[in-house]
């Protein structure tokens, strides 16, 4: 007990939120780090402009923010197609990945036959992310904008 008193209380303080912090609680709202789902229509990319389809695409972020501004984690998609097929999810992880405050920006590669890679940017706002995603195809840049939520699993 002598010991503990001789610690700065600053650090008493941190050493009793270890445990609260460590438990599992969701992350504070204006932090990327958690799971984040959103669906989005499929761009069918040619060499003429590109052009949405019905099939629409699942989206799974998982996403970890780190010391300076890093940001770590992966994308996995899910191809909803109609009549009900669907081709399994694949998860790529994400590369350049920064995180500054409310603010996120990574990329991922795109695996299909146009062998592109997306790039996401983003603002959290509580238990949503505000993002654009860009793809570079032959007819030049398609931009979309989505919102995927914050997911408790």
């Amino acid at each position: 007990m002598t010991a503990i008193r001789k610690w700065p209380a600053s650090l008493i303080v941190l050493l009793a939120l270890v445990p609260a912090a460590v438990a599992g609680q969701a992350p504070p709202a204006s932090v990327p780090d958690g799971r984040w789902i959103f669906r989005a229509p499929i761009l069918q990319i040619t060499t003429a402009p590109a052009a949405e389809t019905a099939d629409e695409q699942d989206f799974v972020l998982e996403l970890r923010s780190g010391p300076r501004g890093m940001l770590t984690g992966s994308v996995s998609v899910g191809l909803r197609m109609p009549l009900t097929v669907t081709k399994p999810w694949h998860r790529v992880a994400i590369a350049d990945g920064v995180a500054d405050g409310r603010t996120v920006s990574f990329s991922a590669w795109q695996y299909d036959q146009f062998r592109s890679t997306l790039h996401y940017r983003g603002v959290v706002d509580g238990d949503a992310l505000r993002l654009t995603i860009t793809r570079d195809t032959p007819a030049g840049p398609v931009r979309r904008e989505v919102v995927a939520r914050r997911s408790a699993q």
